[in-house]
């Protein structure tokens, strides 16, 4: 990632949780590339140690020896650079050593540079939505990255296990962003008993743990949440973007574009009566991307709630508090061994 990419229309705010992001996400290959700052720094302590810790004993010593008096300075302060250096290597490791992900929305004009990029800093995975994935499942996998698309239908589910993908995701149109046209259940129903080879993820609408034994009930071998993780600590939403959602009800979700196959599920507000008006008296589809190209960073970046858009599942109603992730995901599991343990008692 170039420098002008990381703070490019962002916010002072913004460009330190990018930066932290992009630091705790990425620890071996920033090492690999910024390990020349970790020496400028180790050689100023190193000089810090010089000026400030008392030599008068090697000094004096080295009046009759200065040869050897030089040689063992320099081996005490390289000592001390080679320390500096490791401490500050190893706080960086510390931060952490797990494996992350990107989604990447295919659609993006510049999704040759994107792919470039991921390749050249090998993720652990990625999940492709918003376009057709299949040309770059080979891409990805030429760079030992695993492949998880988002799959609208039946005929493209078959598609992506044949060109060899890692896993899929199903997605339900009460999902929030680009979404297609069949619902969480149909796609269920329809792709579940299809894919045999690699593992099928719900996603669209699941926000709590009974969503999640549902779907393991109808044979998902897992779910993909995002709306629900919006309302965490963790996540770097603007916080007026996540009160927007807790304070929204099942009734204030709405999809724009659905006309169009450009179909994106958001928060109703002033855009999306503005968008949905252009998008019935028949504007061209250029005139609405161009409409809602920047709302999404307006909305859950900036905070503009009004103006931009706020992407989120339709299942509003549980998306009611903010809490640390841990807390998110021990509740989704007790919930999830709650609704599975209740089934088990019913009697057909």
């Amino acid at each position: 990632m170039k420098i002008n990419d990381l703070i490019k229309h962002r916010s002072v705010t913004a460009c330190m949780k990018e930066a932290y992001s992009l630091m705790t996400g990425n620890v071996k290959n920033l090492l690999k590339s910024t390990w020349w700052a970790f020496m400028i720094y180790a050689f100023m302590v190193a000089f810090m140690v010089y000026l400030r810790t008392p030599n008068k004993m090697l000094h004096d010593w080295g009046e009759e020896n200065m040869m050897l008096s030089f040689c063992l300075q320099t081996v005490v302060y390289l000592g001390v650079i080679v320390a500096a250096f490791l401490m500050g290597a190893a706080a960086w490791r510390w931060l952490t050593d797990k494996p992350f992900g990107v989604n990447v929305m295919l659609m993006a004009p510049n999704i040759a540079e994107i792919i470039a990029m991921l390749c050249e800093e090998k993720v652990a995975f990625v999940t492709l939505g918003a376009g057709n994935p299949v040309p770059h499942i080979p891409v990805f996998h030429a760079a030992g990255i695993k492949v998880i698309p988002v799959v609208p239908n039946v005929k493209l589910a078959k598609r992506i296990e044949a060109a060899g993908a890692d896993a899929m995701v199903i997605e339900g149109m009460e999902a929030g962003g680009h979404i297609g046209k069949q619902t969480t259940m149909a796609l269920m129903e329809n792709v579940l008993p299809q894919i045999k080879s690699v593992p099928v993820l719900v996603a669209g609408g699941i926000s709590d743990g009974r969503a999640l034994a549902a779907a393991l009930l109808m044979g998902a071998a897992g779910v993909q949440m995002g709306s629900r993780f919006l309302l965490t600590e963790e996540c770097p939403a603007n916080p007026v973007a996540k009160e927007a959602i807790v304070k929204a009800t099942d009734t204030d979700s709405v999809a724009t574009g659905y006309s169009r196959n450009l179909g994106v599920r958001c928060l109703a507000n002033a855009f999306t009566d503005a968008y949905t008006a252009r998008e019935i008296a028949g504007a061209p589809n250029e005139e609405l991307m161009a409409m809602g190209t920047g709302t999404n960073r307006r909305g859950l970046v900036e905070g503009d709630i009004v103006n931009g858009t706020v992407m989120c599942g339709q299942s509003l109603n549980v998306l009611n508090d903010i809490l640390p992730c841990k807390d998110v995901m021990e509740r989704i599991i007790a919930e999830a061994k709650e609704a599975i343990a209740n089934v088990q008692k019913i009697e057909l």
